[in-house]
């Protein structure tokens, strides 16, 4: 299986009202680094194997300044292997783009960009709480893509949009240079100024008809630019697919880094240990190694490996392959799940690899809770 690495950069320059991730906002602080080797050097030697993908996330990574971005990365390679020829990527804002920035990343090795943009367009960017502008974002796009494979966010479905402004968006992602696009619906999570905001009445909720409007003329302007779609929410062109998201739908072995950063590992008997870091810099920068965990047992590691494997509509998932990487009996009853599911045309079995079909990648989520309402514990 191959494995990535992620890293957790917890600073963010403002306060994005949608967003429910753990940040802290304000300045990067200079001994993030040597938290990260501390926190390294005390994981298991198997957390230290060779990695095929490493993610910059948060957050906002590009918060970082250029003496943060070696300092990261040295801590890195000093702790653990990174295999040649390995993805690299790290997400960015486009205002934080400098010439500076950009050089210190491609010493670093960064061969990926994963850009903030959500939208182009002014009336949704005050929508979003966004800093940046269109035309700084464009430019941004075409800046990074002259150095690195460029992937642009955008974000579906905000109340007040015209139907037009998503595919647009995309037009103007890709013609700028991206060779990939992710495509996020809005959600109002709890806990965020936007969830406030509904509450209080001052902005209308997400409109699910409309939010799935988005989301077909979103795949059609993929298409339309050439861009495959290969997970729920990500299109590329050929070669240009997130291999470090691939690593997250295929249940492989991730190592994360930083507070609030997930970990997952397997064990012999087919069963999984998740970790997740505390979600707080001050703790962290303490005690490192301050975390909780789960242990998963080899049949429920089986039906989140199908739930979430299902994502990836370009691969799916072989099915007995599954079953016998996790050493489970639950193959009968977990088939007979998604053998239902292609009876309703949400799934399609080719021979034995199971993947979403195209009514059933508009209703995925559904798809997922099926799959996990396999009881494990009877």
């Amino acid at each position: 299986m191959p494995r990535g690495l992620y890293i957790h950069v917890p600073w963010c320059r403002r306060r994005c009202p949608y967003c429910d991730f753990y940040f802290e906002v304000g300045k990067s602080a200079p001994d993030f680094a040597d938290a990260l080797s501390r926190e390294l050097a005390g994981r298991d030697a198997a957390d230290r194997l060779p990695f095929d993908t490493v993610y910059l996330g948060g957050g906002t990574p590009s918060a970082l300044d250029e003496a943060g971005v070696g300092a990261v990365f040295g801590a890195v390679r000093a702790g653990a292997e990174v295999r040649a020829g390995a993805e690299i990527s790290l997400e960015a804002n486009p205002e934080d783009i400098t010439p500076g920035l950009v050089e210190a990343w491609a010493r670093a090795g960064v061969t990926r960009v994963s850009l903030g943009v959500q939208s182009f367009d002014e009336a949704t960017l005050r929508r979003l709480g966004r800093a940046h502008r269109g035309a700084a974002a464009e430019d941004a796009v075409r800046t990074l893509s002259a150095r690195f494979a460029v992937s642009v966010d955008v974000i579906t479905g905000v109340p007040g949009d015209a139907p037009a402004r998503a595919p647009a968006d995309v037009a103007r992602a890709v013609d700028a240079g991206a060779g990939h696009i992710s495509a996020y619906m809005l959600t109002v999570e709890p806990g965020t100024a936007l969830a406030r905001r509904v509450a209080r009445g001052q902005v209308p909720d997400v409109d699910d008809d409309a939010q799935a409007d988005a989301y077909e003329a979103v795949r059609a302007a993929c298409a339309a630019r050439g861009l495959a779609q290969y997970e729920v929410s990500s299109f590329a062109r050929p070669g240009q697919e997130s291999r470090h998201n691939r690593v997250y739908w295929s249940k492989g072995a991730y190592v994360g880094l930083g507070p609030a950063a997930h970990s997952l590992r397997y064990t012999d008997d087919g069963g999984a240990v998740r970790r997740q870091n505390v979600r707080s810099w001050a703790t962290y920068r303490d005690a490192p190694d301050t975390h909780e965990t789960e242990v998963l047992g080899p049949d429920e590691a089986f039906v989140e490996a199908v739930a979430f494997g299902l994502r990836d509509v370009g691969a799916g998932i072989d099915l007995e392959q599954l079953a016998a990487r996790h050493r489970t009996g639950w193959l009968a009853p977990v088939r007979a799940v998604l053998d239902g599911l292609v009876g309703r045309h949400l799934t399609r079995d080719d021979g034995g690899r199971y993947r979403l079909s195209e009514t059933g990648v508009l209703f995925a989520d559904g798809v997922a809770r099926a799959v996990l309402s396999v009881d494990v514990d009877h």
